[in-house]
């Protein structure tokens, strides 16, 4: 009847204005291509922002295929059998948790080493980010030459190095850092500009992207950082061809961000 309808709808509409019905898909489809497209313009529309994601995209995408690839990186060259005039020696297995804890110690070391480092470039967080991925490049490229345990080139260093003993025997024999200490030295240095990046990295993004479309800018380039750790995780790629993929990338956002540290200049 017409005066329960009346008082069902009376009694419906508070409940309809607290739990107001979910917008349609096509209402979230085009906010969502409305903010995608500002993002596209605004990174279009200013050098700054784009020169910004590419770093961002390119170190980061470097950091996480890092997180993939250390434990393989140690482990080969922890558990395989070296040898030389006095015998035939193997070398125990790594204690992943101790180096995973020496790793956030020097994450956490390149974080306060952030202040100094700021201090000493004027203030000016992109040219901290400039020596960061140049540092962190150096790192993963150590890593990056040293053989393969069974690979050619060991063999052939192995073959060269005892010929020039057997040559040169009067000679000093020279000392050799294990394999094992040079690369894991170079992913203590990679993991201290690790943490000297985030606070550089935030201060510059804080400055050159828009806060209306921020959220859509950072989602945009997370397409390209993702795309290259899939990359390096679905192709069969040594793992020192990944740590010179890694060096490679580094390098690059070293010249994008001296790029960008020319646009940000106070004078310009």
């Amino acid at each position: 009847s017409p005066p329960l309808a009346l008082a069902a709808a009376e009694h419906a509409s508070p409940a309809a204005a607290a739990f107001p019905a979910p917008p349609r898909g096509c209402a979230v489809a085009d906010s969502f291509a409305r903010g995608a497209g500002r993002a596209v313009a605004t990174v279009r529309g200013d050098a700054r922002v784009a020169l910004t994601g590419t770093v961002l995209a390119l170190f980061e995408g470097a950091m996480y295929t890092f997180i993939f690839g250390w434990t393989p990186a140690l482990t080969p060259a922890a558990d395989a059998r070296d040898r030389d005039d006095a015998g035939e020696t193997a070398v125990a297995g790594i204690p992943h948790g101790t180096v995973f804890a020496t790793f956030m110690l020097c994450c956490m070391a390149g974080s306060q080493l952030h202040a100094p480092l700021l201090a000493a470039c004027g203030g000016r967080p992109e040219r901290v980010l400039v020596r960061v991925c140049a540092a962190g490049a150096l790192g993963l490229g150590v890593a990056a030459l040293q053989p393969e345990p069974g690979s050619a080139l060991a063999c052939v260093r192995r073959r060269l190095v005892s010929r020039a003993r057997a040559t040169l025997r009067s000679w000093p024999r020279p000392a050799r850092a294990p394999r094992l200490a040079r690369s894991y030295g170079g992913f203590l240095v990679f993991e201290a500009c690790v943490g000297a990046y985030f606070p550089s990295m935030f201060m510059v993004k804080s400055r050159v992207v828009p806060e209306a479309s921020r959220a859509a800018i950072y989602n945009l380039f997370r397409v390209p950082l993702n795309a290259i750790v899939l990359f390096v995780l679905l192709n069969t790629m040594p793992v020192r061809a990944t740590f010179g993929l890694c060096a490679g990338l580094l390098a690059l956002a070293a010249c994008v961000q001296a790029r960008l540290v020319v646009l940000l200049r106070p004078d310009r």
